[in-house]
């Protein structure tokens, strides 16, 4: 027998449940007046959290958006564009700036920004100096790199949204930032009936593993077998959770599946937390896929070529099976 309604506060208790596990591995943001919410994915979180943010501050109507560094923030700026907002679509590079900013301090509701890119993890510079003292809420999305940089406590303009799986994504916003979301509440959780410490990711690689991951990355880049390139350049900030490369004549898709069998290692459905992942369109049954990658200034080829490796696969005789696989598919390409 099912009893077909929510159960009460569902959300609530998860969001109190995420801030136990949170608080337990960074002390710094115990306070009380932090408000820490659970959502189901990065997608859902800028979308409800903007939306409340517009009801709460009704009288700007003027929002930013970093553009070219996450297809979930196009929703955004379509929703605010039909309800008669400002849309300013800032550059990466504008937006390390602050001259950027100064015209439109004052009528400025909101910035949407990421801390790191979702699929090479590079990651992006934001000084939120500019804002000092200002009534301007800035929204940080970060994929990895909370986990390889000490969280901070959130100023009180501040959201950082966490993306903890494709499913899951934690708000951390500063105690002026009361998100009171429409949607959140009502859908169905699911509550855990103890305290779990493992809903969360270890946060913050301590500085050993840091190191030998970089290490790890760049040594293998710098050696690739004939053909490939490494996508970053060697002073690049990046996190180093996984190596990334291409190569312009091959897809990144059917090299990723010819590593999976000759490394044993499963491709996970695309999106999922797995070791290898690649931008090619096949890869994602969608030809449309790559337009935000190549609107942002992308090489096609490149987005067609590009493979990302988790680091913990590259002791695993990583270059060889590259090697191996590289060629296979030169055969089969070349009949």
């Amino acid at each position: 027998m099912r009893i077909d309604v929510p159960g009460p506060d569902a959300w609530g208790q998860l969001s109190e449940i995420y801030r136990a596990s949170l608080v337990s591995q960074a002390p710094q943001l115990s306070e009380p007046a932090l408000n820490i919410q659970i959502y189901a994915g990065v997608g859902h979180a800028v979308n409800e959290i903007t939306r409340a943010l517009s009801k709460l501050y009704t009288h700007k109507k003027t929002i930013a958006i970093v553009s070219g560094v996450d297809p979930t923030f196009g929703s955004v700026a379509v929703a605010f564009s039909q309800e008669g907002y400002v849309v300013k679509n800032i550059s990466v590079r504008d937006a390390a700036q602050a001259s950027t900013w100064a015209p439109m301090m004052d009528e400025l509701l909101f910035v949407l920004t990421c801390d790191d890119d979702p699929i090479t993890g590079r990651l992006y510079a934001f000084d939120s100096s500019v804002f000092a003292g200002k009534r301007v809420i800035r929204i940080h999305v970060s994929h990895e790199a909370y986990k390889w940089t000490p969280l901070k406590r959130p100023d009180p303009f501040t959201i950082n949204i966490l993306s903890l799986k494709s499913d899951r994504a934690l708000m951390v916003a500063g105690e002026r930032c009361k998100i009171e979301p429409s949607l959140a509440p009502s859908l169905a959780w699911d509550v855990p009936t103890a305290k779990a410490s493992a809903l969360l990711p270890t946060l913050s690689a301590d500085d050993r593993a840091s190191a030998a991951a970089e290490k790890s990355v760049k040594v293998f880049e710098s050696n690739l077998p004939s053909g490939f390139q490494a996508y970053f350049a060697k002073d690049a900030a990046r996190v180093f959770d996984r190596a990334v490369i291409y190569h312009s004549d091959f897809d990144g898709s059917t090299i990723i599946d010819e590593l999976s069998l000759t490394m044993q290692v499963p491709v996970q459905a695309p999106g999922a937390d797995g070791k290898f992942e690649s931008t090619s369109a096949c890869r994602w049954e969608s030809p449309r896929f790559q337009d935000w990658l190549i609107q942002r200034g992308e090489n096609e080829s490149t987005t067609r070529g590009l493979v990302i490796i988790s680091v913990e696969l590259i002791d695993q005789g990583l270059r060889t099976h590259l090697e191996t696989a590289a060629a296979k598919v030169a055969r089969l390409q070349n009949g």
